[in-house]
Protein backbone atom coordinates (compact mmCIF):
# COMPACT_ATOMS: atom_id res chain seq x y z
CA UNK A 1 0.00 0.00 0.00
CA UNK A 2 1.30 3.90 -0.53
CA UNK A 3 1.31 5.91 2.63
CA UNK A 4 -1.39 8.24 2.97
CA UNK A 5 -3.90 6.14 1.45
CA UNK A 6 -4.99 5.62 4.64
CA UNK A 7 -3.41 2.79 6.03
CA UNK A 8 -0.56 5.07 7.63
CA UNK A 9 3.04 5.53 7.51
CA UNK A 10 5.19 2.85 6.19
CA UNK A 11 8.63 2.36 7.60
CA UNK A 12 11.42 2.22 5.20
CA UNK A 13 14.52 3.71 7.64
CA UNK A 14 15.65 4.59 11.14
CA UNK A 15 14.49 7.84 12.34
CA UNK A 16 11.09 7.77 10.88
CA UNK A 17 8.37 8.02 13.94
CA UNK A 18 6.00 4.94 14.99
CA UNK A 19 2.77 5.10 14.92
CA UNK A 20 -0.36 3.17 15.98
CA UNK A 21 -1.40 2.49 12.29
CA UNK A 22 2.30 2.58 10.50
CA UNK A 23 3.64 -0.05 8.86
CA UNK A 24 7.08 -1.65 8.48
CA UNK A 25 8.92 -2.18 5.20
CA UNK A 26 9.47 -5.81 4.86
CA UNK A 27 12.54 -5.28 3.27
CA UNK A 28 14.19 -3.72 6.36
CA UNK A 29 16.72 -6.62 8.33
CA UNK A 30 15.82 -7.72 12.31
CA UNK A 31 17.42 -6.28 14.85
CA UNK A 32 20.52 -7.94 17.07
CA UNK A 33 22.18 -6.83 19.98
CA UNK A 34 25.76 -7.68 20.66
CA UNK A 35 27.41 -8.27 23.77
CA UNK A 36 29.78 -6.19 25.05
CA UNK A 37 30.83 -8.40 28.49
CA UNK A 38 31.79 -10.81 28.81
CA UNK A 39 33.30 -10.65 25.27
CA UNK A 40 32.49 -13.42 22.58
CA UNK A 41 34.95 -16.05 21.68
CA UNK A 42 34.58 -19.19 20.26
CA UNK A 43 38.55 -20.12 20.58
CA UNK A 44 39.02 -18.89 24.18
CA UNK A 45 35.42 -19.16 25.68
CA UNK A 46 35.77 -16.76 29.38
CA UNK A 47 35.52 -18.42 32.37
CA UNK A 48 34.03 -18.09 35.64
CA UNK A 49 33.74 -20.07 39.23
CA UNK A 50 30.44 -21.31 40.46
CA UNK A 51 30.14 -19.03 43.18
CA UNK A 52 30.40 -15.79 41.47
CA UNK A 53 28.72 -12.99 40.55
CA UNK A 54 28.40 -12.63 36.26
CA UNK A 55 27.98 -9.37 34.64
CA UNK A 56 26.53 -9.32 31.32
CA UNK A 57 26.27 -6.26 29.44
CA UNK A 58 24.87 -5.77 25.36
CA UNK A 59 24.31 -2.90 23.22
CA UNK A 60 20.98 -2.50 20.60
CA UNK A 61 21.43 -2.09 17.08
CA UNK A 62 19.41 1.63 17.41
CA UNK A 63 19.64 2.13 13.44
CA UNK A 64 17.30 -1.43 12.81
CA UNK A 65 15.49 -1.84 15.95
CA UNK A 66 12.34 -0.23 15.16
CA UNK A 67 9.79 -1.96 17.87
CA UNK A 68 12.22 -2.34 21.12
CA UNK A 69 10.77 -5.27 23.08
CA UNK A 70 8.79 -4.41 26.41
CA UNK A 71 10.46 -6.97 28.36
CA UNK A 72 14.21 -9.17 27.80
CA UNK A 73 14.09 -12.76 28.88
CA UNK A 74 17.65 -13.72 30.01
CA UNK A 75 18.76 -17.18 30.74
CA UNK A 76 21.39 -19.78 30.22
CA UNK A 77 21.44 -23.20 29.01
CA UNK A 78 24.26 -26.47 29.36
CA UNK A 79 25.72 -26.00 26.00
CA UNK A 80 25.62 -29.78 25.68
CA UNK A 81 21.95 -30.49 26.84
CA UNK A 82 19.71 -27.25 26.49
CA UNK A 83 17.24 -28.46 27.66
CA UNK A 84 18.59 -27.70 31.00
CA UNK A 85 18.07 -23.95 31.99
CA UNK A 86 18.73 -21.32 34.82
CA UNK A 87 16.66 -18.22 35.12
CA UNK A 88 19.50 -15.28 35.10
CA UNK A 89 16.21 -12.33 34.83
CA UNK A 90 13.31 -10.50 33.29
CA UNK A 91 13.80 -6.85 33.19
CA UNK A 92 12.88 -4.05 31.06
CA UNK A 93 13.33 -3.61 27.06
CA UNK A 94 15.83 -0.73 27.63
CA UNK A 95 18.07 -2.65 29.45
CA UNK A 96 21.35 -2.84 28.73
CA UNK A 97 22.84 -5.11 31.64
CA UNK A 98 22.10 -7.39 34.24
CA UNK A 99 23.92 -9.49 36.81
CA UNK A 100 23.68 -13.53 37.58
CA UNK A 101 24.61 -14.53 41.31
CA UNK A 102 25.48 -17.80 39.97
CA UNK A 103 25.52 -18.62 43.94
CA UNK A 104 22.13 -19.01 44.40
CA UNK A 105 21.71 -21.54 41.40
CA UNK A 106 25.04 -23.55 42.88
CA UNK A 107 23.89 -26.79 43.74
CA UNK A 108 22.41 -27.09 40.40
CA UNK A 109 25.54 -25.95 37.90
CA UNK A 110 28.46 -27.77 37.46
CA UNK A 111 31.31 -27.53 35.23
CA UNK A 112 30.91 -27.29 31.50
CA UNK A 113 30.42 -24.74 29.02
CA UNK A 114 27.13 -22.71 28.75
CA UNK A 115 25.09 -20.64 26.13
CA UNK A 116 23.05 -17.34 27.30
CA UNK A 117 19.94 -16.63 25.54
CA UNK A 118 18.37 -12.80 25.46
CA UNK A 119 15.04 -12.31 23.75
CA UNK A 120 12.10 -10.36 23.82
CA UNK A 121 9.61 -12.51 26.30
CA UNK A 122 6.72 -11.58 23.73
CA UNK A 123 8.53 -13.32 20.76
CA UNK A 124 10.13 -15.89 22.81
CA UNK A 125 13.30 -17.90 22.21
CA UNK A 126 12.76 -19.64 19.73
CA UNK A 127 10.90 -17.12 17.69
CA UNK A 128 11.06 -15.51 14.32
CA UNK A 129 11.46 -11.78 14.50
CA UNK A 130 9.79 -9.25 12.17
CA UNK A 131 11.86 -6.86 10.43
CA UNK A 132 12.57 -3.94 12.74
CA UNK A 133 11.95 -6.19 15.41
CA UNK A 134 15.20 -7.89 18.11
CA UNK A 135 16.21 -11.22 17.20
CA UNK A 136 16.84 -13.87 19.81
CA UNK A 137 20.64 -13.69 20.77
CA UNK A 138 22.15 -16.80 21.78
CA UNK A 139 25.89 -16.69 20.53
CA UNK A 140 27.13 -16.05 24.02
CA UNK A 141 29.30 -19.29 24.87
CA UNK A 142 31.51 -19.46 28.92
CA UNK A 143 32.54 -21.77 30.78
CA UNK A 144 32.31 -22.53 34.66
CA UNK A 145 34.12 -24.48 37.33
CA UNK A 146 33.90 -25.36 40.80
CA UNK A 147 36.99 -23.82 42.88
CA UNK A 148 39.25 -26.04 44.99
CA UNK A 149 38.69 -25.37 48.53
CA UNK A 150 41.25 -23.61 50.50
CA UNK A 151 43.55 -25.63 52.33
CA UNK A 152 45.38 -23.80 54.72
CA UNK A 153 49.13 -23.47 54.48
CA UNK A 154 51.85 -24.64 57.32
CA UNK A 155 55.05 -24.43 58.03
CA UNK A 156 56.15 -27.77 59.03
CA UNK A 157 57.23 -28.91 55.99
CA UNK A 158 59.11 -25.57 54.87
CA UNK A 159 62.81 -25.11 55.72
CA UNK A 160 62.74 -21.76 53.28
CA UNK A 161 59.57 -20.38 53.92
CA UNK A 162 60.03 -16.92 56.00
CA UNK A 163 56.28 -16.41 56.53
CA UNK A 164 55.15 -19.88 57.50
CA UNK A 165 53.94 -21.11 54.24
CA UNK A 166 54.29 -24.85 53.21
CA UNK A 167 56.13 -24.65 49.71
CA UNK A 168 55.16 -28.24 49.54
CA UNK A 169 51.14 -26.73 49.75
CA UNK A 170 51.90 -23.86 47.67
CA UNK A 171 52.90 -25.85 44.51
CA UNK A 172 50.28 -28.59 44.88
CA UNK A 173 47.54 -25.91 45.04
CA UNK A 174 49.28 -24.36 41.63
CA UNK A 175 49.24 -28.02 39.67
CA UNK A 176 46.07 -28.46 40.81
CA UNK A 177 44.99 -25.04 39.77
CA UNK A 178 46.24 -25.82 36.42
CA UNK A 179 44.96 -29.67 36.77
CA UNK A 180 41.56 -28.03 37.10
CA UNK A 181 41.47 -26.11 33.72
CA UNK A 182 42.51 -29.06 32.29
CA UNK A 183 39.81 -30.75 33.28
CA UNK A 184 37.26 -28.28 32.62
CA UNK A 185 38.51 -28.25 28.98
CA UNK A 186 38.43 -31.75 28.53
CA UNK A 187 35.11 -32.20 30.73
CA UNK A 188 33.41 -29.48 27.85
CA UNK A 189 34.82 -31.18 24.64
CA UNK A 190 33.38 -34.75 25.98
CA UNK A 191 30.04 -32.50 26.68
CA UNK A 192 29.83 -31.12 23.42
CA UNK A 193 30.56 -34.13 21.62
CA UNK A 194 28.09 -35.94 23.76
CA UNK A 195 25.40 -33.63 23.15
CA UNK A 196 25.97 -34.02 19.39
CA UNK A 197 25.30 -37.71 19.51
CA UNK A 198 22.12 -37.29 20.96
Amino acid sequence: MRPGAGSGTIIGGPGIPVGPNSIIDPRRPVSRLSMIQPKQNSINPPLFPVGSNIVFEWVFDNATLVFPPGNLTIEVALTANPKMVWPVANVSGTATSTSWSTGSAAPSLFMGFYTLSIYDTKIGKQGVAASGHLMPYSDLQFGMYIPEQYVPRTGAFCNNCKDGTNGATSAFSLRTSQVLQSVIMGLSIFIAIWGLAL
